[in-house]
């Protein structure tokens, strides 16, 4: 045994009990992952001795099999010897009055329901077991090791949101989709033609697969029983209204999908693949009603596959990709863009109220990181006061948009009778009048707050800003501006938008009060901030934030004007900030203080860390991670600053630079780009 391996699973050990007395089995008692046969205590549980077991059996790895295998269940055991001696205190003595959370014993869970003493040993007994599997994971080669691992997680993660996400797509839907893509790949891979022609041949399939499909419908297909229908809910795309003509359409466009996939970048390409076997597991749930037994192996073999083959197609996609000419490299990601775009304007159509509304508040914070991206990713600016720009932009929409003292001369509403309060508030501005101005009043915050404090660098920043963050929470919440700001009462009643296209068509006139119409929203905030953001990076100013960021001495020796470079940077972050506040507060039809408190920004931060700092990608996946699976996860947010803790830990350790850090730049690449630019202009 390895002299670390006892420290590494004492470790363990004492952070499990914490948990433990936390009451974290009393929480995930009642959560099934697998109908009926795995709750996410046990879980737990088992995440708990498979994390001791995996450490300190891959610290023994120089020592062989032999030496993986004594490490990892020694660890194991270690772990569940603890547990054990907790479940018989537990048993013993009155934990209660210090650790209110053990009403629901815990032993419960660790004892698997028996007497103290046959629990005991059946815990043991996992403990072995488990250390032995690790111990087999370790040994095995890497490639399928990560496949397992891949699988087993996200297998557990479909579990989590079985419920959530059953209903979004059929099975005949899904495996429709999937074979049209499939087609379009194959015909792409196939036909060694340039990038029209080789599109052109790839939407072929689709589109006779959409006129056989077509005429299947038309055949009674999707009857009770049919061949595209089965026993199970009538298919939503196979029975879209247009017959022939849209199923042709559908399934042209996903074939044509399917050849763009290949030759695009690894990202794009491995995106596609991995979200079109997403729609198949989802499809499966739609299908059993649920995780049953036979959903969870469908689930494990397609995530299994996926993670066995989808890399090695992306790699040989990637290749190909990249002995195009630049050229051919910027059409090619125009037409994914395009392609993603599609996906995303279509989502609502399928996603539901409750999924469209996860990631509505999944886009707000996208587009705070890709503000904050600036600051901190780009000119290197600790900013943790970041929500006072955000609430900046909710309170000024609030503000214009309703009846208050700006908007009706001066006068509180309250003091107007119903009568005159139309023709007093003369002030009130549409949403689409008062969006520009909450963002420039985020921006003109973020000068004034810039221009005493920039001086200061480090840590000095990132408490000023902090505090400035808490003192407009402070000011918005304080009695004697009540008047104008609501105190703890916020501004209620803060109207949605309206699409007013009268002048074309008396009926053309939309109201925006689903999520649906929140979500187109927030995805034009989107596209807006990251096509500015990306766009600002290549310029002259980017390029003086990225200096800034890594040394403000030579920046400043190199000819950098530091305050105006730190100024746009601090000012344009907040604009994005005061965008996202708009949204926020027509999203929840108020603004409210206790909406923009610390967690807030410390959230934004994290998702950037996360995601990779100066890169709009990773802001993306950042935020799907730690806003949008929590929020799907109602029931486990109770520890979501514990999952953040621990991811951050784990992402400095494993991935300091985050799940998608920025490109380099290779200096080959500068110099074809300027030979390149010298050819085009010179005579």
């Amino acid at each position: 045994m390895r002299r670390d391996t006892l420290r590494y699973a004492l470790i363990t050990a004492v952070i499990a009990v914490i948990l433990s007395l936390s009451g974290i089995f009393a929480s995930f008692g009642g959560r099934e992952v697998v109908e009926g046969r795995v709750t996410l205590d046990v879980l737990a549980l088992v995440l708990m001795l498979g994390a001791a077991a995996y450490v300190t059996g891959s610290r023994a790895r120089s020592g062989g099999s032999t030496a993986i295998l004594i490490n990892a269940v020694i660890g194991s055991v270690i772990i569940g010897a603890v547990l054990a001696l907790f479940v018989f205190i537990e048993a013993n003595v009155d934990l209660t009055f210090v650790f209110p959370n053990l009403q629901q014993p815990a032993r419960t869970t660790l004892a698997f329901g028996q007497e103290i003493g046959a629990g005991v040993i059946t815990l043991i007994g996992l403990s072995v077991v488990i250390g032995v599997l690790m111990a087999v994971l370790l040994i095995i080669p890497a490639r399928l090791r990560t496949a397992l691992l891949y699988a087993l997680a996200l297998t557990v993660v479909v579990g989590l949101l079985e419920s959530q996400i059953q209903n979004i797509i059929t099975l005949p839907d899904a495996l429709t989709i999937a074979f049209a893509f499939a087609l379009g790949y194959a015909v792409s891979l196939l036909l060694k033609l340039p990038l029209i022609p080789r599109l052109i041949a790839s939407a072929v399939p689709g589109l006779v697969l959409g006129i056989i499909f077509g005429a299947l419908v038309n055949g009674g297909a999707l009857a009770d029983g049919g061949v595209l229908r089965g026993t199970g809910t009538v298919p939503v795309i196979l029975s879209t209204g247009g017959g022939l003509i849209a199923l042709a359409i559908i399934f042209g466009l996903v074939s044509l999908a399917g050849g763009l996939a290949r030759g695009t970048s690894k990202t794009f390409h491995n995106g596609l693949v991995q979200f079109t076997i997403s729609l198949i597991i989802i499809g499966v749930l739609n299908w059993q009603r649920g995780m049953n037994d036979i959903a969870t192996l469908l689930t494990f073999a397609l995530l299994f596959l996926m993670a066995w083959f989808v890399p090695q197609m992306g790699d040989t996609a990637k290749h190909e990709y990249e002995s195009l000419s630049r050229p051919a490299q910027r059409t090619r990601a125009g037409l994914s863009f395009v392609v993603l775009l599609a996906l995303l304007i279509v989502a609502p159509v399928f996603m539901g109220q409750y999924i469209t509304n996860v990631f509505n508040l999944v886009g707000l914070y996208i587009i705070m990181g890709i503000g904050l991206n600036i600051v901190v990713g780009y000119a290197g600016l600790l900013n943790l006061g970041y929500v006072a720009f955000f609430a900046i932009g909710a309170y000024t929409i609030g503000l214009l948009t309703t009846p208050s003292l700006l908007t009706c001369g001066g006068i509180a509403p309250e003091n107007l009778t119903p009568e005159t309060l139309i023709s007093a508030c003369t002030g009130v501005m549409t949403f689409w009048q008062a969006w520009p101005v909450a963002i420039l009043m985020s921006a003109f915050a973020a000068i004034l707050l810039g221009i005493p404090v920039l001086r200061l660098r480090g840590d000095y920043l990132a408490i000023v800003t902090l505090g400035f963050g808490e003192i407009i929470r402070i000011l918005v919440k304080f009695d004697d501006f009540k008047p104008l700001f609501g105190a703890a009462q916020g501004i209620a009643n803060i109207p949605r938008p309206t699409i007013d296209l009268s002048a074309l068509n008396p009926a053309w006139v939309f109201q925006l009060t689903t999520e649906a119409g929140i979500y187109y929203l927030v995805l034009g905030g989107i596209l807006v901030a990251g096509v500015v953001v990306s766009r600002l990076v290549d310029t002259r100013l980017g390029r003086s934030w990225l200096a800034m960021r890594y040394d403000e001495d030579v920046a400043q020796a190199m000819g950098v004007n530091l305050t105006r470079t730190k100024l746009s940077a601090f000012a344009i972050g907040a604009a994005f900030a005061g965008m996202g506040g708009a949204l926020a507060g027509t999203r929840l039809y108020g603004a409210y203080p206790d909406s923009f408190t610390i967690l807030v920004s410390i959230n934004v931060l994290s998702l950037i860390i996360i995601g990779g700092l100066g890169s709009i990608p990773g802001a993306i996946v950042g935020s799907l991670v730690l806003v949008g699976l929590p929020e799907i996860l109602r029931e486990l947010s109770d520890y979501r600053l514990l999952a953040f803790g621990v991811l951050l830990v784990v992402m400095m350790l494993i991935k300091p630079q985050g799940l998608i850090p920025p490109p380099v730049r290779q200096l080959t690449e500068v110099a074809r780009e300027k030979g390149n630019y010298f050819k085009r202009n010179t005579p």
